[in-house]
């Protein structure tokens, strides 16, 4: 039968109690104070989602298409605007009657290119049959030298303008 006696001396071996900051294989046990260490590196700057530019406005001189789905689709069709200059898409999706407010959705996109990252831009908001925002949420990406990849919910005002920019689209657009 073996001791117990021994543990201790292999536990302490183990846990460098014979040498101070090592270990008795060599290597070397982390001090207390670099573990909590913070990092030096400073924060990206924070991410513009709370200023989205997409709801600024809708500019003039986008192109439109609608494109009608199958009878048995869930969906009637959608209408997209599409711009060169800003690069932003708009696609409004249309639902089947009998719902008293026909749009279903409203999904902006706008791209911007810089020399060292892509910077992306996304506003998607969900309607009652009523006309009432059900849900809504906005993302920010960029993608190159930096990543950043923020999402937040929506403002209010940012439901104010998308239900604006469904009845522009449609205006526009929505030749039934």
């Amino acid at each position: 039968m073996k001791s117990l006696a021994a543990v201790p001396v292999m536990l302490c071996g183990l846990l460098a109690c014979a040498g101070v900051g090592e270990r008795t294989d060599s290597t070397k046990v982390v001090p207390v104070e670099d573990i909590r260490a913070r990092d030096t590196t400073p924060p990206p700057p924070p991410p513009p989602s709370q200023q989205v530019t997409l709801m600024d406005g809708l500019p003039a001189g986008g192109l439109c298409n609608v494109k009608r789905y199958a009878p048995s689709a869930d969906l009637a069709r959608a209408i997209t605007y599409d711009l060169a200059n800003p690069m932003r898409t708009y696609v409004v999706e249309i639902g089947k009657p009998p719902r008293r407010f026909p749009p279903v959705s409203i999904d902006i996109r706008g791209t911007q290119m810089h020399a060292d990252r892509t910077e992306t831009e996304n506003v998607y908001v969900g309607f009652t049959e009523d006309g009432k925002v059900q849900l809504g949420v906005r993302r920010f990406m960029v993608t190159g030298a930096v990543s950043v990849n923020d999402r937040s919910p929506l403002k209010m005002s940012d439901s104010a303008a998308a239900l604006n920019f469904v009845q522009q689209i449609l205006t526009l657009c929505d030749t039934r």
